[in-house]
């Protein structure tokens, strides 16, 4: 598949996406007069649950859903050419990381914070995750081991 094809069609879809969860689409309806409901009591076998609807739930989880898609297609380019993920995200094309840029200043103030603070939660991990990996590393490498710094005080 095209490159261009796979950037365009996943923001394309992640633009779609955006517009459906936001209601911009929706319609002004004129309210009908609220039915009378007859309360009765639950049936005896239990309480009554109503069924998964797939399409109320991928429009409240939209963006983990657009996520999951263009990870996973960034994933299966990456694995079509031999390239990790690191080299697809190094090598991304100006004009889509552009795109990107451009779609993430469109979107409200507290949802550009929300990922701000996402951002930093992972970075806080990725350094926390950095550090384990160089204890184990210390700790497999069969070699003496240092005596731990000393903190200071003053």
């Amino acid at each position: 598949m095209n490159r261009k094809l796979l950037i365009t069609a996943l923001c394309a879809l992640l633009v779609v996406l955006f517009v459906q969860s936001t209601g911009l689409l929706a319609q002004e309806v004129t309210p009908e007069p609220t039915p009378v409901v007859v309360v009765t009591d639950p049936p005896v076998d239990g309480p009554v649950v109503e069924p998964f609807n797939f399409w109320s739930w991928l429009s409240a989880n939209s963006a983990i859903v657009v996520a999951a898609f263009f990870g996973a297609a960034m994933v299966w380019q990456s694995n079509q050419n031999r390239k990790t993920l690191k080299d697809v995200l190094e090598h991304a094309d100006k004009r889509s990381v552009d795109a990107i840029e451009a779609a993430h200043e469109a979107l409200p103030n507290a949802a550009q914070d929300a990922i701000s603070r996402a951002l930093n939660l992972a970075e806080n991990l990725t350094e926390q995750f950095t550090a384990v990996l160089a204890f184990l590393r210390k700790v497999s490498d069969g070699k003496p081991n240092d005596e731990p710094p000393t903190a200071t005080s003053g």
